[in-house]
């Protein structure tokens, strides 16, 4: 059944499967709501994992900004977050953000909800370990 074709306020979120667009994908928020569904529980640990990873980036972004200054930061996000905010709280609002859009991105895209969360939370482990020690080797 084409979206066009559903009746009005007759909206199942278990038949979300039915309901699709004219290229044969779910509307932003169907997916989201039917995605959502066991997510927090099915990837707990990955979700652990990237958090922690984050948080280890973030604070060490605060030092790496703080010793560097707004300029030297690369990521838009945090580099806008530091010009607005300061070195200090700028970090750590560019994560909160950073967090929220991966979830988001993981959510709608469950599938591929591991290789989302390993990727990033690899990334973020380099991020941490360069803003603290490796940028001494690129200097």
């Amino acid at each position: 059944m084409h979206l066009g074709q559903a009746k009005k306020n007759s909206f199942n979120i278990f038949a979300c499967e039915q309901i699709t667009t004219e290229a044969g994908l779910l509307p932003i928020g169907y997916r989201l709501k039917l995605n959502y569904r066991g997510f927090w529980h099915t990837y707990r640990i990955a979700i652990f994992v990237f958090t922690l990873a984050l948080i280890a980036d973030g604070l060490s972004t605060v030092y790496f900004v703080s010793y560097f200054g707004v300029s030297a930061e690369i990521h838009p996000v945090v580099r806008f977050a530091s010009v607005v905010f300061g070195p200090v709280a700028g970090p750590i609002v560019g994560s909160l953000w950073k967090w929220a859009a991966c979830l988001y991105l993981a959510i709608y895209c469950r599938k591929f909800a591991y290789s989302i969360f390993l990727t990033t939370s690899v990334v973020y482990i380099f991020a941490a370990w360069y803003n603290i020690w490796g940028v001494y080797l690129f200097v």
